[in-house]
């Protein structure tokens, strides 16, 4: 009876002990050391921006030069040790590029800093600036799209001659003979028409040779942020959660054994009772 109890209670400290490591090796696999403070503007951070960008490039195609338009963003994220310093290079990169740093958004205190860049680069220039950007800091990620914006430049350019000649035409509408309401309900269509034009204009105005460029957003992240999880940190999280499960199975399982012996005596006193209704 003693060795079954002995037995049991090395049955319950290797669980306790088995829980424990699994919830440690958990912690590691879920929340590595380098992945505390993650920023939150990694990925592709371009919808942060209202602001696009567009560059054109020729190419001919059987004797005729066609143009096409498109919007290239690189988004790239990197810590840094010396924050003030990498802050400053990224600057120097945009003027020696030629580059319009366009959003600028800065966060935090000291040792926990961190810096938001859209910068508006020449696409000549795009690939160095890139590659520039690639050396400050520590880089941890990097992603570069490429899509094609021809079709929608053509769109644009196709509604805003549809707008001009319907405008024309009510403009010459004007001219005829009409009732104060006619003309009233007229004026306001060419208004309604003109705030249209120009707000295509707005858009066809990103795509002007002269505001071509390629979008490069870039985030720079103190080294602070970044702090490890310490082991000590870890085994008391592993600890607290063992405790509080393992405390939860002792339960359920003393809870299974009551159950068993008290159906198991229920079982004997009916068996008994049929034993005795034979008997009689």
């Amino acid at each position: 009876m003693k060795k079954s109890a002995i037995v049991r209670i090395i049955v319950f400290v290797v669980i306790f002990i088995l829980m424990f490591l699994f919830r440690l090796y958990y912690g590691y696999v879920t929340v590595p050391s380098s992945g505390a403070g993650q920023n939150v503007f990694g990925g592709d951070s371009s919808g942060m921006f209202s602001k696009k960008n567009y560059a054109s490039s020729k190419a001919a195609e059987q004797s005729v030069t066609t143009e096409q338009k498109y919007e290239k963003i690189a988004t790239a994220v990197s810590r840094s040790s010396d924050f003030e310093s990498d802050d400053d290079k990224i600057k120097s990169a945009a003027n020696e590029n030629n580059a319009v740093i366009q959003f600028e958004s800065k966060t935090g205190l000291p040792g926990k800093r961190s810096v938001v860049y859209m910068i508006g680069v020449p696409p000549e220039s795009f690939d160095n600036m890139v590659n520039v950007l690639k050396g400050i800091g520590r880089l941890s990620s990097l992603s570069i799209n490429k899509s094609d914006k021809t079709n929608e430049y053509r769109e644009l350019n196709a509604r805003l001659k549809t707008l001009v000649k319907t405008r024309d035409s009510l403009s010459e509408l004007k001219r005829r003979s009409a009732t104060v309401d006619e003309l009233i309900t007229l004026e306001n269509r060419i208004l309604e028409i003109e705030n249209e034009i120009q707000g295509l204009g707005v858009s066809l105005g990103d795509f002007d040779d002269e505001n071509e460029f390629c979008t490069v957003n870039f985030t720079l992240i103190e080294a602070g942020i970044a702090k490890g999880i310490s082991f000590a940190h870890r085994v008391k999280v592993a600890l607290q959660w063992t405790i509080k499960y393992y405390l939860l199975f002792t339960f359920l399982y003393f809870l299974f054994l009551v159950s068993f012996v008290i159906s198991q005596r229920i079982m004997e006193k009916l068996n008994l009772f049929d034993k005795i209704k034979k008997m009689l």
